[in-house]
C-alpha cells in the first residue's frame, strides 16, 4: 500500500510541475526552475580557465646584422635591422610589439620570454632608453667608420675572434720545457 501511494504521489509530481510551468504567467516565466533530486548530488566541476599563449611572431631578415657593442648598454646593439635586436650572453632579443623575444639563432626559433628572465643589462634600462643609446652609437659609428672598425660586432666574427685569442692565451699559460727552472 505504502509503495502504491508512493509511485501515485510521485506520479502527480512528475505532472504537476510541467503543467505549472505552462500556467506560469508570463512575467515570471525566465525566472522558473526546477531541481529534482535522487540520492547524492552530484560533485560540482569547475574547468581550468583557458591559457592564451600569444603566437610568436615569424622574424625574417635579408641578411645578418652588423652589430655594434655600446658600453653604455653593456650589451650589442644591431645596426640597420628592422627590429630592436639586441645580442648578449650568446642569444638574440628582440623587443616586438611590448613583448620580449629570444633565440639563440637568428632564424629562430623565437620565444616570448617574461621581463624577469632577460639578462641583467636590460633590466638597467627602459626600451626607450635603449633605442636612444643604439642610435647614438649607431651615429657615432658611421662618422667614425674608417678610424674604429673594431666596434663593428658580428656574433660569429666574435666567437671566432674569442676562440683565437683564448687559444693564443692558453698557448702562452703553457709551461716552456727550456725556459723554466726548477730548484
Amino acid at each position: 500500500m505504502i509503495k502504491k501511494y508512493f509511485m501515485i504521489h510521485f506520479m502527480l509530481t512528475a505532472l504537476a510541475i510541467p503543467l505549472a510551468l505552462c500556467i506560469a504567467p508570463e512575467s515570471h516565466a525566465g525566472d522558473i526552475g526546477v531541481n529534482i533530486h535522487f540520492g547524492v548530488p552530484l560533485p560540482l566541476v569547475i574547468a581550468p580557465r583557458p591559457v592564451y599563449r600569444r603566437p610568436v611572431p615569424i622574424f625574417y631578415f635579408n641578411e645578418s646584422p652588423e652589430f655594434i657593442y655600446s658600453p653604455f648598454l653593456s650589451f650589442s646593439v644591431a645596426i640597420g635591422s628592422p627590429y630592436d635586436l639586441f645580442y648578449d650572453n650568446n642569444a638574440y632579443y628582440i623587443f616586438h610589439q611590448g613583448y620580449w623575444h629570444r633565440s639563440s639563432h637568428l632564424d629562430g626559433p623565437w620565444r616570448i620570454v617574461d621581463y624577469r628572465s632577460l639578462p641583467p643589462a636590460f633590466h638597467r634600462h627602459k626600451i626607450e632608453q635603449i633605442r636612444r643609446y643604439r642610435d647614438r652609437e649607431y651615429d657615432v659609428y658611421r662618422q667614425h667608420r674608417r678610424d674604429s672598425p673594431d666596434k663593428r660586432y658580428s656574433p660569429r666574427y666574435n666567437r671566432d675572434y674569442r676562440e683565437r685569442n683564448h687559444r693564443d692565451y692558453r698557448e702562452e699559460r703553457r709551461p716552456r720545457e727550456h725556459g723554466r727552472h726548477h730548484h
